[in-house]
């Protein structure tokens, strides 16, 4: 229904009512309404198809860009791009004036060498091609300042690292910054390695990325050799660095990584970017378990009791409270797993080993299946009734490893009678065998019998 006021020129033939009012309504038909809208739309089409612009005529070929002539393969130049000014997200727009454009940059866009070490055990790498790979972050500080405001010594370190990490480098590119600093970024086949300077701060903070399972912390030593140029005699150039297995592995990959996220390894030394030192001493792979060493001090560490005696600490010298003077702590893991920690150590192997001494009124021969470190041992022979301890080790690679960086665990240099090692006493019998095979050879069903007893296992 429509309402309005009754116009004397009014010609439209509806059907009119009289109101209350003193109003006419008119009643309109719909379908009348939808005849004349639809109508109206045919009519605008047919006059666009009969008056507009024919496709032949929107067809644009390339000779009417103008573009300039480039062989086959070879990429359109673009122009450079404005800077956005995201300010809300990435803080304030870089300013042209920070930037070094006038000078060319230092930069090397693959016609150099490139470097691609040969798999020489011939097995193809199926970790290269999951999703996945290995982070390091390196910040190194106290660095002379003329060194991290070169290109050119920086984009040498820069290839010298990826040399020695036998890692492949398709192309780098470094810009000098304004007043000072200099960034760099270098294309790996393997993925990317990027830094960036701060000159008067003596600071570079360095990201290494890899797909595949060849490893990166050994490279972390060259990192600190080629970019830690001291800035004074007087100052020591301090690292902090973190590894991390990045992306998406199978599931049982991962368990048995001993880089891996969960591991003890991870969790105690190369996750962690905080800690004060870390310090790789051993990483091999024996014939039956990955083993390593490394020392490590968090920045909080004071001083032992025997550090104190070292540096001459009396009561109330402030070094007590800091970690000057401090020893790194000496952590053993086996494929990823926390063995034994220098500090702690005693205290585990004499739980472990004197209440079932004690339980025996006299032990005479002790059998001890594994403890390649030598600290069961060491404990055992403390007892002055054993007359022979046999110690049944499947890793001979691991005894000695031992023997070399943790000899502290088999030290009896202090005990009357003894060898200064533990495993050199006449006492002891070290026995590079299976342990459960040992026993079930000796002692089960099918042995002779003849196999001696032991006082305490």
């Amino acid at each position: 229904f429509f309402v309005c006021r009754k116009q004397e020129t009014e010609t439209m033939t509806v059907t009119a009512a009289a109101g209350d009012d003193g109003q006419t309504r008119y009643t309109i038909d719909v379908r009348l309404f939808l005849v004349a809208i639809t109508a109206a739309m045919a009519m605008s089409f047919g006059a666009g198809v009969a008056f507009g612009p024919s496709p032949s005529s929107m067809t644009l070929s390339l000779t009417d860009l103008s573009l300039p002539a480039q062989g086959v393969g070879t990429p359109v130049q673009q122009h450079r791009r404005l800077p956005t000014t995201h300010s809300a997200e990435l803080g304030k727009k870089i300013s042209e004036s920070h930037v070094n454009f006038e000078t060319p940059v230092l930069e090397n866009m693959g016609d150099g060498a490139v470097y691609h070490p040969k798999n020489e055990s011939g097995d193809a790498d199926d970790e290269e091609h999951l999703p996945a790979g290995q982070h390091l972050l390196v910040d190194i500080k106290n660095i002379e300042a003329a060194f991290l405001n070169s290109e050119s010594r920086l984009a040498k370190a820069m290839v010298d690292v990826v040399k020695a990490g036998g890692l492949t480098l398709l192309s780098y590119h470094c810009h000098s910054l304004l007043p000072a600093g200099v960034s760099c970024v270098g294309v790996l086949l393997e993925s990317h390695i990027s830094f960036h300077t701060w000159p008067d701060e003596g600071v570079i903070t360095l990201d290494l990325f890899t797909c595949g399972s060849s490893p990166l912390l050994p490279v972390v030593p060259v990192i600190e050799e080629l970019f830690g140029i001291p800035r004074s005699p007087d100052e020591k150039v301090m690292t902090l660095w973190a590894h991390e297995l990045r992306g998406f592995r199978h599931q049982e990959t991962r368990k048995s990584h001993y880089l891996d996220d969960q591991s003890d390894l991870a969790y105690y030394v190369t996750s962690p970017l905080d800690m004060h030192v870390k310090r790789q001493i051993v990483s091999t792979k024996s014939p039956y378990q990955q083993i390593d060493i490394w020392d490590v001090m968090d920045v909080d560490d004071t001083p032992t009791y025997q550090d104190g005696l070292l540096a001459n600490l009396t009561e109330g010298d402030p070094r007590w409270l800091t970690n000057e003077v401090a020893s790194p702590e000496r952590l053993l893991f086996l494929d990823g797993t926390l063995q034994s920690m220098s500090e702690s150590e005693k205290e585990y192997h004499e739980a472990l080993v004197h209440p079932a001494m004690f339980a025996h009124p006299n032990p005479k021969k002790v059998a001890i299946v594994g403890g390649g470190e030598g600290a069961t041992l060491r404990e055992v022979l403390k007892h002055k009734t054993v007359e022979k301890a046999t110690m049944i080790e499947i890793d001979e690679m691991m005894v000695e490893i031992a023997r070399e960086h943790l000899p502290k665990m088999s030290d009896c240099s202090d005990y009357v009678g003894r060898a200064d090692s533990c495993f050199d006493d006449p006492m002891s019998e070290v026995l590079h065998q299976d342990g459960s095979k040992y026993f079930i050879d000796n002692y089960g069903p099918a042995a002779t019998g003849d196999a001696e007893l032991f006082d305490v296992i």
